[in-house]
């Protein structure tokens, strides 16, 4: 099962339908960016962890001052694992 809206709602623990549009384009982002990176979307757990890691990363730190070094370190690190796997 792809990862979905709900999903990620699931994940970030919001119960509202306020942010909706935004979760959707962090999602959209999320899956572009591994897609961009070399890896397609997949069923695999890790592809999942990393679409989640990359949505509340940039969810959770929306302040532009913010450092976002120990987040970016562990995504970059999950897709040579995805690509070593396909």
């Amino acid at each position: 099962m792809a990862v979905t809206l709900q999903h990620v709602k699931d994940y970030l623990r919001i119960d509202t339908d306020d942010e909706d549009e935004m979760l959707e384009i962090m999602l959209a982002a999320a899956k572009e960016s591994l897609e961009q990176a070399g890896v397609p979307e997949s069923e695999k757990a890790l592809y999942k962890v990393a679409v989640f890691l990359h949505v509340s990363m940039h969810y959770e730190n929306r302040n532009p001052e913010k450092k976002m070094d120990g987040y970016d370190q562990v995504f970059i690190n999950i897709i040579p694992k995805l690509k070593d796997g396909l």
